[in-house]
C-alpha cells in the first residue's frame, strides 16, 4: 500500500493520530452504521470507502 493510500484511509475513517484500537474500531462501527445502504439516507459508495479504509488500516497494523 502506498503512503497516499494510507493517508486516504485515515481520512475516510476520520482518524486522529493517536487512537487506540478500540477507538478505531468504534469509529469504524459508527461510520459503517451511518453509511450502510439499508439505513435511511445510506450511502453505498461512502459505506464501501469506509469498509475498504478499515480493512487496509487493520491489514497494515497486522504486519507490524
Amino acid at each position: 500500500m502506498r503512503y497516499a493510500d494510507f493517508e486516504q484511509a485515515l481520512d475516510s475513517l476520520n482518524i486522529v493520530t493517536r487512537m487506540t484500537n478500540n477507538e478505531l474500531k468504534n469509529q469504524y462501527l459508527r461510520l459503517s452504521k451511518k453509511y450502510h445502504p439499508d439505513m435511511q439516507n445510506g450511502n453505498d459508495d461512502k459505506f464501501k470507502e469506509v469498509n475498504e479504509a478499515y480493512k487496509n488500516h487493520t491489514t497494515i497494523y497486522e504486519k507490524f
